[in-house]
């Protein structure tokens, strides 16, 4: 094979991994991180301040800014029924990043998967 081929082969090759690669990190800050499916196997997550937590309802109240969720702007109340988390551990104040599926939204309250501090 000539050297032209074997460039070319290799410029190629390279573009099929730089490409995916490229696309991954650009990802990264986003806001919305979509694993896999349709609406209903689609996962989403939000970041947000906790204002209030109720251990009882097994529910905690985030302020969420409009520019880092899909949320309008203010309080959104998550439904951590779902999630298997100790609510004791969060306290007003701490910054939290939320995950749901799209179908758990109904206005700005949300069954939450998963809460991290």
């Amino acid at each position: 094979m000539s050297r032209r081929w074997v460039i070319v082969i290799v410029v190629i090759i390279l573009i099929l991994v730089i490409y995916p690669i490229s696309r991954a990190i650009g990802n990264r800050g986003g806001t919305s991180d979509l694993l896999a499916g349709e609406e209903s196997s689609q996962t989403d997550r939000s970041t947000g301040m906790v204002v209030s937590v109720d251990p009882e309802d097994e529910t905690m109240v985030v302020e969420v800014s409009a520019k880092d969720s899909m949320f309008d702007e203010g309080d959104v109340v998550l439904d951590c029924e779902e999630a298997e988390i100790d609510l004791t551990d969060f306290e007003p104040g701490d910054e939290v990043v939320f995950y749901y599926f799209l179908t758990d939204i109904d206005g700005n309250n949300v069954a939450a998967r998963n809460v991290i501090k």
